[in-house]
């Protein structure tokens, strides 16, 4: 059984992007992996970077995606 989404939010005061599951909340770290969901019920899996700002590599090409911190985003480990 697949984990429920969760959203990954960012925290302008701590400058890192966190997740609440259940009673427990979290800061993400560089090189964390998780499943980013693309539309319902479908991810992809990807890797959690810092350079200049926040961004992620999409899927075994590498592709990059910055992150929206005014976004919510929807992730499953």
């Amino acid at each position: 059984m697949k984990n429920k989404w969760i959203e990954m939010k960012y925290d302008t005061k701590l400058e890192s992007w966190f997740v609440n599951q259940g009673t427990r909340s979290f800061v993400m770290h560089c090189g964390e992996s998780f499943t980013l969901k693309i539309k319902q019920n479908e991810g992809i899996g990807c890797r959690l970077e810092l350079g200049n700002k926040w961004y992620i590599i999409l899927g075994p090409e590498g592709v990059r995606l910055d992150l929206n911190p005014y976004q919510v985003y929807q992730i499953q480990f």
